[in-house]
């Protein structure tokens, strides 16, 4: 992931440093757009992380510590079904949130793989036209 946000970063920065007033085509306009959207989303993802992780072991806790409570009758008894049930929640949740970070992880790499082959071979045609007319 943090290769393909540097390529990304890269390619963005070559184009903007080569390019000129010219006329494009819509498809590489297209292509432009859906392309720089990679970033943002995958670089939101990148820092989920660690609150993913914080996430998974505060739940980890939780439940151990409701497990603990009910084998030992501890706690509020009459509670447990309501605390079992926040649990769950709190579990969908988060179980939502992985999934859909993985389902953007995982149609940003496909975009980028389809598009970014062509974008690097434009990027290097913009230098060259750029070193050729100075």
């Amino acid at each position: 992931m943090f290769l393909i946000i540097n390529k990304i970063e890269t390619l963005e920065k070559r184009m903007k440093e080569n390019f000129q007033d010219d006329t494009l085509d819509l498809l590489l306009i297209e292509n432009l757009d859906s392309y720089k959207r990679i970033r943002p989303v995958l670089s939101m993802i990148k820092q989920s992380f660690p609150m993913m992780d914080d996430a998974i072991l505060l739940r980890e806790n939780s439940l151990e510590t409701l497990k603990l409570d009910i084998e030992n009758g501890a706690g509020n008894r009459s509670k447990y079904g309501e605390y079992i049930s926040l649990e769950r929640i709190e579990i969908e949740e988060l179980k939502s949130f992985v999934n859909y970070c993985d389902s953007a992880t995982r149609q940003s790499f496909k975009t980028f793989n389809n598009l970014h082959p062509d974008l690097e071979k434009f990027a290097l045609e913009l230098e060259l036209k750029n070193r050729n007319e100075n």
